[in-house]
Formats: C-alpha cells, structure tokens, sequence
C-alpha cells in the first residue's frame, strides 16, 4: 500500500468524518474541484471511481486520461492536475526529479498483465509458449510508443526477449497511448497489437489471442501521487479514499490488481 498502517488508520478516521459524520460535508461547504490525470489504460476504472467520490463528497471531479508520458509533460509543464495515476514507474520518477511530485505522496497502487489481442471476428490463435517459432501474419502490428508510452515499452521488452521482435518490427503501427492500439485492433486495421489484459476486458469487440509471460518484460506497476508541494485537503481526501476497499473494488471489477495483493 501506499501510506504506513498508522497514516491509513487516520485517513479512514478523517474519511468517515468527512462522509459519515458531518453528512456529505463537502456539499456543505465550498470545495474546490478536484482533477486526476490518469494513464489511458484506466480509463474506464479511474472514471468510476471519480463518479463515485464525487457522489459522495459532493466534490467535483475531472479526469484526464492519456498515455503516461503525455499527462507527466502536462503537468510539469502546469497542467492543472491534482493526483497522478501512472502506468510505470519512470514517469513517477521523472516528476519527482522535476519537483512536482513529492515522493511521500506517491507510492504503487495497481498492477496489470499485457496481452496480444485479436478481434473478435478474428479466427487468429497464437500457441503458447510464445517465442520464435510463433507465426505471426505478415500484417500490420499495432503497438504504443515503444520509447515513451508505458504499454509500448512493456511490449517491445517483451517481443525483443521472446524473440519476436524482428518478426514485427517492419509491420509496425505505433498509436500515441494503449487505447489507440485498441481502437485500431477493434477496427480491423491491425489484426494484432499489444495491450494490458484489461484493456481486452474493456472493448467486448476484441478478446486475447496470448498472454505475455510476466518474466518478459519489466514488472507492470501504477504509481498513484499527489500532485505539488502542498495539495489542497479535498485532493487528499480523494487520495485517502482510493485506499479504501471500495475504491480497490472498483478497479479490481475492472481486471486491474493491487500491488502486494496475492
């Protein structure tokens, strides 16, 4: 988790006076809005849990989603972000060099799997154990930005150690964030690219063709941070409250896993 037990303990005390006690105290009183910047890949999760912090703290919550390395230029750049959500760690890394981030107020949140997918329609079938011998069709692949986007990287790892690089490397489409590899594998333009398992989970139009061994690639984690050097109360508050249960239900529904979670 985040926060040590005993900094846990006091934030769900400040949560439940804030939600239980007070009677939606936010809405009682002026709250100032509250943005995360989150990475694409959470989009539908991120949005629920907005949606429900918003119902129940009476705050307004905005959310931006695009791929990892866009929103932290954004927000050194001084996007008006409150929380960070991640899909690697080196673009935590880089905001807290650029002073923005404060490494107290970050820590690993979610993990994920990435997957080649197919559309639905798609009668493509990759045997495991992936490596070279895999055939793979003399087509476009779609994939992120293999030197920037967080998907991208975890992918190129993963098709260079399996072996599978050079095979695809000519068929490239490269989409600016993981969604895009979606969208273009939904459609029909690519009939494979590389994306998280939840992303899979999200587009009922597309399903998994293979699943990348974990070991190929460097360990998957979402950093979640508070944004500045002094964030206002209702931004953590709405940090404090992705701690809890609730909220980790709503992105485990989503495919999504805790770090630490067995």
């Amino acid at each position: 988790m985040i926060k040590p037990t005993s900094i846990i303990s006091k934030a769900a005390l400040c949560i439940a006076i804030i939600f239980c006690g007070t009677g939606n105290a936010f809405a009682k009183q002026s709250c100032e809005p509250i943005a995360i910047f989150a990475a694409a890949s959470t989009t539908e999760a991120a949005q629920e849990v907005a949606d429900m912090f918003e119902l129940k703290s009476g705050c307004s919550v905005s959310t931006v989603f695009a791929g990892s390395a866009t929103l932290a230029r954004q927000i050194a750049a001084g996007a008006p972000a409150d929380l960070y959500l991640s899909a690697n760690q080196s673009w935590m890394d880089w905001l807290i060099a650029q002073n923005t981030v404060q490494p107290r107020n970050s820590g690993p949140y979610l993990t994920n799997q990435l997957v080649i997918i197919t559309s639905a329609q798609n009668s493509t079938v990759l045997q495991a154990p992936l490596g070279s011998h895999t055939k793979l069709p003399n087509a476009p692949f779609a994939l992120a930005e293999p030197n920037s986007v967080p998907a991208g990287i975890y992918g190129k790892q993963s098709l260079q150690k399996l072996g599978l690089w050079r095979n695809v490397q000519s068929n490239l489409l490269i989409g600016s964030n993981v969604r895009t590899v979606l969208a273009w594998v939904s459609q029909g333009e690519a009939p494979l690219g590389v994306t998280y398992a939840t992303d899979a989970q999200a587009d009922p139009t597309v399903r998994v063709a293979a699943r990348i061994p974990t070991d190929a690639h460097d360990p998957i984690i979402y950093p979640l941070a508070l944004v500045g050097t002094r964030p206002n109360k209702h931004a953590h508050a709405f940090y404090d409250w992705l701690q809890t249960h609730e909220a980790h239900s709503i992105f485990a529904d989503h495919g999504f896993a805790l770090t630490g979670a067995p």
